[in-house]
């Protein structure tokens, strides 16, 4: 799948330097089938909130776990026998939190099909994702 999103990144506290906390994001999100048999495919828009309870390890490094209530729109793409609106999927973070910005890595794992068909298969959401977060005001 090739995967676009566009993030905001709200947060009260900074996780890193504390002991343990929540890390909430609001995310919209667009992914599509890739592949040339399916080029003119709809885009499958989602709209997730991902809630994640982190805690320091050591220094500015964390780790998290949490999960990532997604609800998906346009899934009656092209070829697609599956019409799943919705998942929640898991999802767990490693980070480090430097002077002026912070670099995560995360990995999400969906339960649910949000595309099938006989030539594709099962496509349940597995995404990796770097973010590095540059804060406006310090």
């Amino acid at each position: 799948m090739i995967d676009a999103a566009l993030l905001y990144q709200a947060r009260r506290v900074n996780i890193a330097f504390q002991e343990q906390g929540f890390d909430p994001d609001i995310n919209y999100g667009e992914q599509q089938p890739g592949g040339a048999i399916y080029d003119n495919t709809k885009l499958f828009n989602g709209l997730s909130l991902n809630v994640v309870a982190g805690y320091k390890l050591w220094r500015g490094l964390k780790a998290g776990i949490g999960v990532e209530p997604t609800v998906y729109f346009n899934t009656k793409a092209k070829a697609n026998l599956e019409d799943n609106k919705f998942d929640i999927p898991l999802v767990v973070k490693v980070g480090y939190d430097f002077n002026w910005f912070q670099v995560d890595l995360s990995y999400k794992n969906g339960f649910k099909r949000i595309y099938w068909n006989h030539v594709v298969g099962n496509t349940e959401t597995r995404d990796l994702q770097l973010s590095i977060f540059v804060p406006i005001f310090k």
